[in-house]
């Protein structure tokens, strides 16, 4: 296989259900070949965010790859669903608004970021406004760059398409554990 590695590893903690906490390694690959998870040293492979490039009628792909160690598990649809369900969520959910195109961007779907989002709007829900009191909210994006919410229905559809993209996320892993193919959801998610 022609691959080509575009980035470095990031390590990262995941708490995988049916992993001990461990190191999951993050590499962003180009490559002539469609990837498939693969066992590899002692470790499971598993690509993300598959996209294909084509350059000068030349097909390749572009993709994360996640490893984290190999514990001898089977590879069954349920194995497969978790791998890529932590995958999904470490690459966070892509944003595209059609209104105001400074909002767009990949942002994170870790627990605190979203616990932090539930609380903002429930709070919107309750007073009409941002917890700050101010007119305008910023939010982090997956590599910490700040994003201005204009309004507060602007957040709302914000914290709606993560909801969402959330709730297909568990749709897919749920399919998996019950001996379906994991099927991504589809990125990015548009919001006005």
């Amino acid at each position: 296989m022609k691959a080509k590695i575009l980035g470095i590893c990031i390590l990262l903690i995941s708490s995988v259900a049916f992993w001990a906490p461990s190191a999951l390694c993050a590499v962003l690959v180009m490559s002539d070949q469609q990837p498939t998870i693969q066992r590899l040293q002692h470790q499971i492979i598993v690509p993300y965010d598959i996209q294909v490039v084509t350059t000068n009628g030349h097909t390749s792909y572009q993709y994360y790859e996640y490893r984290v160690p190999d514990t001898g598990q089977t590879l069954n649809n349920a194995t497969i669903g978790e791998l890529e369900y932590q995958a999904a969520l470490l690459a966070g959910c892509q944003i595209v608004s059609t209104s105001t195109p400074a909002l767009d961007g990949t942002y994170p779907l870790g627990d605190t970021t979203l616990i932090k989002m539930n609380g903002e709007q429930t709070y919107i829900a309750l007073k009409g406004t941002f917890t700050s009191g101010q007119t305008t909210e910023q939010w982090l994006d997956i590599s910490g760059n700040p994003h201005t919410f204009p309004s507060t229905s602007e957040f709302t559809a914000f914290g709606e398409a993560m909801a969402q993209y959330m709730d297909a996320l568990q749709t897919a892993l749920s399919a998996a554990e019950a001996g379906g193919q994991w099927q991504s959801p589809t990125q990015p998610v548009s919001i006005p």
